[in-house]
């Protein structure tokens, strides 16, 4: 549900024309050593909400540290011990490009300058609802995909979200014949 109206926002976004879109889709799982509590047997591996966070701040470059202060603090946590557990070269190397892109988006509304990205890693493109283009990332991969499982989005958002937008467009006609706003009477 999260991901289909993510994708319709994304969507609204581009179509707004004031600023560039860039989107990407996570499919890294949460390696078993990272989690904080058991996954039910039942559950799928795949990337959940905020699994990202670990790579976007660094986790895996620094799960080699050495100096004592360091070590002191991980050893202090659980959960900091649990996130820095396990962490590859595959892992760094997603992690570096991921602070890299953000950076750079953050310095020029750009992911892809002023810094160059690493080397393999492919221009991130602009998203467009033409296009739909977004960038996944994963240790074992970095690469630009059209939007994932598009078509079974689409049917969800038309089945869950129906009714929801039947009544926004209601509750907005009724606000603009009454002349209402949030603040109170026009």
């Amino acid at each position: 549900m999260f991901v289909a109206d993510t994708v319709s926002q994304t969507e609204q976004h581009t179509k707004s024309g004031t600023s560039s879109t860039y989107a990407y889709y996570f499919t890294e799982p949460l390696k078993d050593e990272n989690r904080l509590w058991p996954k039910p047997s039942w559950m799928r591996s795949m990337a959940g909400h905020l699994d990202d966070l670990k790579y976007l701040f660094g986790a895996p470059l620094l799960a080699n540290e050495t100096s004592t202060f360091w070590q002191e603090q991980v050893n202090a946590s659980p959960s900091l011990k649990k996130t820095f557990a396990g962490s590859e070269e595959s892992d760094v190397k997603l992690s570096y490009a991921m602070m890299l892109m953000w950076s750079n988006f953050a310095k020029s509304g750009n992911p892809n300058y002023p810094v160059a990205l690493p080397e393999g890693t492919p221009t991130w493109p602009e998203f467009t609802a033409d296009t739909n283009q977004f960038l996944e990332l994963n240790s074992k991969h970095i690469k630009v995909i059209t939007t994932p499982n598009k078509e079974r989005l689409a049917k969800l958002r038309n089945v869950l979200w129906k009714d929801r937008d039947r009544q926004m467009d209601l509750s907005n006609s009724l606000e603009v014949r009454t002349g209402t706003s949030e603040t109170g009477n026009l």
